[in-house]
């Protein structure tokens, strides 16, 4: 009885099928279960702050999808999003848009104002004021970012409105 010999096509088979295993195996252990996040983009951030409490708090992780060119035309009012902090490069933040461009916004001591109208937020812990600013007006290409717990956050109210350019995910 003859043993046969494999052949080249037989080991470049196996290396590829051991290869194709190793990469997704390895990409659902980075991205928690996810193997399809990179291809669409997408990617976890850990909270680090108290600013979005209580909607998250610090520790907590959150699933960002990538904005481009092509998404940031379709930005909302209310949506998170993520940006690298203007104070500390290289660290990325999860805020709120309050404000697109060509709206004024303006805090009250017990709410936020959006173009003349009281804004109900609903995530907004029941007696945290909103400290007094503005009216600002949101110039064209940038927007307003507030964070949930209006005391312990640094936003717009600190480092002005953000170029549409500067946000890199949304959540």
């Amino acid at each position: 009885m003859r043993r046969r010999r494999r052949g080249f096509a037989w080991w470049l088979g196996l290396f590829v099928a051991l290869a194709v295993f190793a990469a997704v195996f390895t990409s659902t252990a980075v991205n928690r279960g996810r193997p399809w996040a990179p291809l669409f983009a997408q990617r976890y951030f850990t909270v680090t702050d108290e600013a979005m409490l209580p909607t998250y708090q610090p520790g907590d992780r959150v699933w960002a999808t990538k904005l481009d060119a092509t998404t940031r035309p379709f930005l909302k009012r209310n949506m998170l999003v993520v940006f690298e902090d203007p104070a500390k490069p290289g660290r990325m933040i999860v805020r709120r848009l309050v404000a697109l461009a060509g709206d004024t916004v303006k805090g009250d001591a017990s709410a936020l104002v959006l173009n003349s109208k009281t804004v109900d937020e609903p995530w907004i812990t029941v007696g945290v004021p909103t400290n007094d600013f503005g009216p600002i007006t949101v110039p064209d290409g940038s927007v307003f970012v507030m964070g949930d717990n209006r005391d312990e956050t640094v936003d717009s109210r600190n480092f002005g409105p953000l170029k549409v350019t500067v946000l890199r995910y949304r959540v």
